[in-house]
């Protein structure tokens, strides 16, 4: 079962004096939040994982069913990730929300996440 140091804000969570650690469903979780928050191309190591918010989602040509195909398939990817239910999206001018039920090899988490937001 893989561990991480949680996050807090984009921020590792040290609360007290020692990092606060999630494994099982939180951690899978947190792995999909962080890889749904890249923007594609910004990690210089590999500048094709992301998401490319500029040309899916603030663009003239916005697919509601594109940016759903994707987030779901990125979803997938990440291991431990076994389906996703009742998947729903809103976009305003600056951000798109996204909430699913994420299921994952240890149990369901409901997951809900601002992406791309522009300030």
């Amino acid at each position: 079962m893989a561990r991480a140091v949680k996050l807090l804000n984009n921020d590792l969570d040290f609360t007290g004096s020692k990092p606060n650690v999630i494994e099982g469903k939180e951690e899978i979780a947190q792995r999909v939040e962080v890889l749904l928050k890249k923007w594609l191309g910004e990690w210089f190591l590999n500048n094709e994982e992301g998401i490319d918010y500029l040309g899916l989602i603030f663009t003239r040509d916005y697919s509601p069913e594109r940016i759903k195909t994707e987030i779901i398939s990125k979803v997938l990817d990440v291991e431990g990730v076994t389906s996703i239910d009742d998947y729903r999206q809103v976009k305003n001018d600056k951000e798109l929300v996204v909430s699913f039920n994420l299921f994952t090899t240890d149990g369901q988490v409901e997951f809900n996440t601002r992406l791309g937001a522009i300030a």
